[in-house]
């Protein structure tokens, strides 16, 4: 899950940190804190798209012509919680930060835009992988965007590597071609 911020340097206690002091003053710590750290300049198209949308934004500098507002992209951090190695962490961070107060006024959850299947039957395509990349190729289809829908939807290994090796294979004429221009 992916949360937006519009303050630059965002954070939000996830669990406090707890410790005793014993009588000869050592130190034990009963429960490690956590912290969810926004990072500024790690937002997607969609996410500053719904930060617009969402935020409003007081205090805007100006341009040296003090009229025109500098766009407020500078201000906002971004929080991934597939980071979180640990499944239980991950779990606590998702529903501290979903259900916080600050959620809606400091920062928000920006799901994922769902990639449309390249045609309504994609998903009923019986062929080789081989056959599936040469249809895609010939009509046209962005093969980072139906990587990344198979990815989310079937994730069948042999198509996955096949679109893969497509991608791959295309970037290879691509900068083969531009040796041959620039010879």
């Amino acid at each position: 899950m992916r949360f937006v911020s519009k303050n630059q340097k965002f954070s939000i206690k996830i669990r406090p940190h707890v410790e005793t002091v014993q009588m000869n003053g050592i130190k034990t710590v009963i429960q490690q804190g956590l912290l969810a750290q926004f990072m500024p300049g790690d937002v997607t198209d969609w996410e500053v798209k719904a930060a617009y949308a969402t935020f409003k934004f007081q205090g805007m500098p100006t341009e040296e012509d003090e009229v025109t507002p500098i766009e407020p992209l500078y201000r906002l951090s971004s929080f991934d919680t597939s980071t979180i190695q640990d499944p239980e962490e991950r779990k606590l961070y998702e529903q501290v930060l979903l259900n916080s107060f600050s959620r809606g006024v400091d920062y928000i959850y920006v799901p994922k835009p769902e990639v449309p299947a390249p045609w309504p039957t994609y998903d009923k395509f019986k062929g080789k992988p081989e056959a599936l990349v040469e249809k895609l190729l010939l009509d046209g289809h962005d093969l980072h965007e139906v990587l990344s829908y198979e990815k989310d939807n079937q994730n069948r290994e042999e198509i996955t590597f096949a679109i893969e090796q497509a991608i791959l294979d295309s970037k290879t004429v691509v900068e083969e071609e531009e040796d041959i221009v620039t010879a």
